[in-house]
């Protein structure tokens, strides 16, 4: 194998990683599958709890109608006409999604979106199907001024299965592709079993008409869009009550300043914790300006005044950062107070969030860092800007809030007590400091599960929590941190032949790349697959090459047995002893929850 440098592998795998969010030909899409678990969860809806809709048997309930027969994988529409591109979108609209066996309903806003205008007028509709976004187009033509209609079915995805897996998956004994399209469905309720079920019904009528105004792309009439096949049936996904409207809003995603100085910060969350949660930003200082990148995956900066002579830094409420990959959403930042309330369905306390104008923070010009004034303020990245008109103040303020008129948004006089809290991320009491890299070795990996290799499946799973701390537990720079396999004593190298979202053979991984494939990040678990069987043992290790040096942590071993499979411990093994939660930092004194102790999930 070839030596590379690790930033050259870093710099590929970043680009692969980026490669597949892209649209793929064909995608990786099908029935009631499109997506893997991890995704599906990334889909979910950033503070709202899902509701159940029907069994899943209702996903593959084949209603005959008129569908388009002979969809072929040539009508998938991968890219646009030439035309004017709206990329700064948001979508409104009630998703469908099967998760777990059953179909879930969400109601959604402020999702990333995206349209192009053709030059002839014709609008096209990138992903029209929420949840089982391919990076494809739906055709919108254009009757009349401002008035538009979709005819359906349209072809949308294209998915190739080779002969072994069209006959496990449809009993097909040949390679085929099949063509997935946006078909219109209507809702109707049956009884079985003594219980009532919402399923979906193939629409006699395919049209679906659309109004534009150069601001908003609204649906007409109370249609369904959903995923279909050439037999009509109903594949689980779908959305309702659609529209999508230009963000009036724009990010501040660089700083014009003729003097600037940019440095690397440590956002500290939960300080007074057992645990805590550590997050890299970026924070460029411009005279009494501060801006800070990093609280959230959105593109934009968070914007705050710096007061020497009170030593405060003032950050306003209401800022939009832009579209955010990672999430899915338009954000925007807000300072709030917290309080607790308790679920009585999940039986647990959660945090509430009240938002407030500003936020107030000291600055330790000794020690360079910057708290908050009290241990109930949180800085809070919020996904868009809702409102419940029951809380406004007036009718009209209620009228203009059930309007969806976002273009009357006015960011720099929001009635705070009136938006919705629906946080992508949270940080609660938390503590900047300027980060300074130095050599250190990196704290032991915790395998906390291995799936044995499936010879069916042709894999196995190590389930394992990399820390982003040292030895001592200080924070250390996981874009600097990658992590290696061992089976028995020998190095494992993750072969592009096996591991097919690689560019190139590796012996290492960075701690920043995901493919939500082989090598998957899950809730701040790694879910790494191998190929091979007939080990005695299986270890992970961390290497950290920051201050110009490299350290290796010691090695997190699991015993393979032929009853199952046995923590041996890490080397030493007393590091195995330690108590950690799922994010892999260790914790001194436990309270109630899930934790990891001795490489075992423990709940105490």
């Amino acid at each position: 194998m070839k030596k590379f440098t690790l930033m050259l592998i870093v710099a590929l795998l970043s680009l692969t990683a980026m490669a597949q969010r892209s649209a793929q030909k064909p995608a990786h899409a099908q029935p009631g599958r499109a997506y893997t678990t991890a995704e599906r969860m990334k889909l979910m809806p950033a503070g709202k709890k899902t509701v159940r809709k029907a069994p899943a048997k209702f996903a593959k309930k084949l209603v005959k109608g008129t569908a388009k027969a002979g969809a072929q994988a040539s009508d998938v529409v991968y890219e646009a006409p030439e035309g004017t591109t709206y990329e700064a979108m948001a979508r409104n609209t009630i998703t469908s999604y099967v998760f777990w066996g059953y179909v879930f309903s969400s109601d959604e806003s402020w999702r990333v979106a995206e349209m192009t205008e053709a030059e002839n007028g014709d609008l096209w509709l990138k992903d029209p199907i929420t949840n089982n976004a391919v990076g494809t187009y739906l055709h919108l033509t254009k009757t009349g001024e401002g008035q538009y209609v979709a005819q359906l079915p349209q072809a949308i995805d294209a998915v190739y299965l080779d002969e072994e897996t069209a006959a496990e998956e449809f009993g097909i004994d040949h390679d085929t592709t099949i063509v997935y399209s946006v078909a219109r469905f209507e809702s109707q309720y049956v009884e079985e079993d003594g219980e009532t079920y919402e399923e979906r019904v193939f629409a006699e009528n395919q049209e679906i008409k659309f109004t534009w105004d150069g601001h908003v792309l609204r649906m007409e009439d109370e249609a369904i869009m959903g995923l279909t096949d050439d037999e009509a049936g109903w594949y689980g996904y779908d959305d309702e009550e659609f529209d999508q409207f230009v963000v009036p809003f724009v990010a501040v995603t660089c700083v014009d300043a003729e003097s600037v100085v940019e440095r690397q910060v440590v956002v500290e969350d939960h300080p007074s914790a057992d645990t805590k949660d550590f997050t890299m930003a970026t924070a460029v200082y411009a005279g009494s300006k501060v801006f800070l990148k990093g609280l959230s995956g959105a593109p934009g900066y968070i914007e705050g005044d710096v007061d020497l002579l009170t030593q405060t830094v003032t950050i306003k409420s209401g800022q939009y950062l832009g579209a955010s990959e990672e999430s899915g959403y338009h954000e925007f930042f807000f300072a709030a107070d917290t309080t607790m309330a308790y679920d009585d369905v999940w039986d647990e306390w959660y945090p509430e969030y009240h938002f407030k104008e500003q936020a107030a923070l000291n600055l330790d010009l000794v020690s360079q860092k910057v708290t908050t004034q009290s241990n109930r303020e949180a800085l809070v990245v919020n996904a868009g800007i809702e409102f419940d008109a029951d809380l406004s103040e007036s009718e009209e303020e209620e009228e203009a809030l059930n309007g969806d008129d976002f273009f009357s948004i006015d960011l720099d006089n929001l009635d705070y007590a009136t938006i919705v809290p629906n946080f992508i991320v949270a940080y609660t009491t938390p503590i900047f400091s300027l980060f300074t890299e130095v050599a250190a070795t990196p704290a032991t990996p915790v395998i906390t599960g291995v799936e044995p290799y499936d010879p069916d499946y042709g894999y196995g799973l190590v389930y394992v929590i990399i820390p982003t701390e040292d030895v001592d537990g200080n924070f250390i720079n996981p874009e600097k941190l990658s992590y290696r396999m061992y089976f028995d004593d020998e190095q494992v190298v993750f072969s592009a032949d096996d591991y097919t979202n690689l560019p190139i053979d590796v012996d290492e991984i960075p701690y920043t790349f995901d493919d939500d494939y082989d090598l998957d990040f899950y809730q701040g678990e790694f879910w790494i697959s191998y190929f091979a069987d007939g080990m005695d043992k299986i270890g992970i290790q961390s290497v950290y090459r920051g201050g110009d040096e490299e350290h290796e942590s010691e090695i997190a071993w699991y015993q393979m047995t032929e009853d199952g499979i046995r923590l041996v411990g890490t080397t030493p093994a007393e590091a195995s002893a330690k108590t950690y939660d799922l994010q892999g930092r260790l914790v001194k004194n436990a309270g109630k929850g899930l934790y990891i102790v001795g490489g075992k999930k423990v709940l105490k």
